[in-house]
């Protein structure tokens, strides 16, 4: 989800989601009338705000990806990205 983002409301921190932007849901099932074939269609869509390749995921405004040894040291490197990004904003 990326309208935060997309309106000037937030920015977006971290890593890429595993889900692409793209989605699709209400899957409704029904039978081809003359093959008798199971088929679906769905009848929902969920687009982003603003135009998204339909192959990747959520980007983050700050990518800051985090290690399994900085995460069990309890470092948070999304905190400290954004740290750095309020100390070098011009303020």
């Amino acid at each position: 989800m990326r309208w935060p983002c997309d309106f000037g409301l937030g920015t977006l921190v971290g890593t890429e989601t595993g889900e692409p932007a793209v989605a699709t849901g209400e899957v409704y099932p029904f039978v081809l009338p003359n093959s008798r074939l199971w088929a679906t269609a769905t009848t929902k869509t969920w687009l982003p705000a603003k135009p998204h390749r339909v192959d990747e995921g959520v980007l983050p405004d700050i990518v800051a990806p985090a290690t399994a040894a900085q995460l069990a040291r309890g470092e948070d490197p999304g905190i400290e990205a954004i740290r750095h990004d309020l100390r070098h904003r011009g303020a």
